[in-house]
């Protein structure tokens, strides 16, 4: 069967955001097999909500590349906040897609909510397979034997591709550890709820940090950030926090954007990351929640980005604990 991709790149942006993912992540599908027969083989992601709201839209004969398209018009005239991580957090799929011959290993990020019931699959079993892992060299590896399975509907593969584009999103934007939530967003986008609800639902998933459990946490270390720009590689400018000093304010200027932090009063972990692009008035921040649980997880924070124009540049502020 062939199969096109819809090869989204997007363009005209003055200053658009860009990173490579740091592990190896993916999406997968269930496929149920009954009398040695495979039945069905459906995203992983819509079995992420309940039962009784699984029904999703009909998309008829649709190709993937029309399924794709109508979707994200939706996303972009109904769900602003979705729309706004994604243009953001752009993914050209012609440039990554690599399909493979071959079957591809579990990355173990999946942490099921839900998994198909014996009724799904009643005289069978359904067992979770990987369709496709992205790697952290902003490569996307997709089995061509499960993708063009023909017990696969072009509903599945786009929700499939939203899946990689949303769970990169999060991951470089929020440090996202698992594909939860991503499964969770990916299957209201494609529901057959009203708007309003899925609106609703998904602002929710958004604004629902994926490390609250770190939020209210202190540092169990000495904690003495160092902060610095880089600028292609190089160092531009650097900020250093004073040993013992919570609640600081530091803030330095270079190649065209101020950055700024914001260490806690409490421990001094950063709490705020910001940079401002002082021509342009573009400014793009790491909040508090995020900054904080990367820190105290990892003892580093960091901004990436790149800027687009005549002389692209990639930039890079973090601050990470000298200790």
């Amino acid at each position: 069967m062939k199969t096109r991709l819809l090869f989204l790149l997007i363009l005209f942006l003055p200053l658009f955001a860009h990173a490579s993912p740091r592990v190896n992540n993916g999406g997968g599908v269930w496929v149920c097999t009954q009398n040695s027969e495979t039945s069905w083989v459906q995203a992983a992601d819509f079995f992420e909500l309940p039962a009784s709201q699984r029904n999703r839209e009909d998309f008829g004969s649709a190709s993937v590349d029309e399924i794709f398209a109508k979707k994200l018009h939706d996303i972009e005239n109904q769900l602003p906040e979705l729309h706004q991580l994604l243009m953001k957090w752009p993914v050209d799929f012609k440039k990554v897609t690599q399909f493979v011959n071959f079957s591809l290993t579990s990355t173990e990020d999946m942490d099921f909510q839900t998994r198909p019931q014996p009724s799904d699959c009643p005289e069978g079993a359904a067992s979770y397979e990987q369709l496709a892992v992205y790697l952290y060299n902003d490569t996307l590896l997709i089995s061509k034997p499960l993708w063009d399975s023909e017990k696969m509907k072009n509903a599945d593969r786009a929700a499939i591709l939203f899946h990689e584009w949303i769970y990169k999103a999060l991951r470089e934007d929020r440090d996202e550890q698992n594909s939860a939530r991503t499964r969770k967003i990916v299957a209201l986008i494609f529901s057959a709820q009203d708007p309003g609800s899925v609106e609703k639902e998904v602002s929710s998933e958004l604004n629902t940090s994926s490390h609250g459990q770190l939020d209210n946490e202190l540092a169990t270390f000495p904690v003495a950030p160092r902060c610095e720009a880089l600028v292609n590689g190089v160092v531009v400018g650097s900020w250093q926090a004073h040993g013992g000093s919570f609640g600081e304010k530091g803030e330095f200027r270079a190649g065209g954007f101020r950055f700024s932090v914001e260490t806690s009063a409490q421990d001094g972990v950063p709490e705020s990351m910001s940079v401002l692009a002082e021509k342009t008035g573009w400014s793009t921040v790491l909040e508090a929640p995020l900054a904080r649980a990367t820190y105290l997880r990892l003892k580093r924070s960091q901004l990436h980005f790149r800027t687009g124009g005549a002389q692209p540049s990639d930039v890079l502020f973090w601050c990470w604990n000298q200790i």
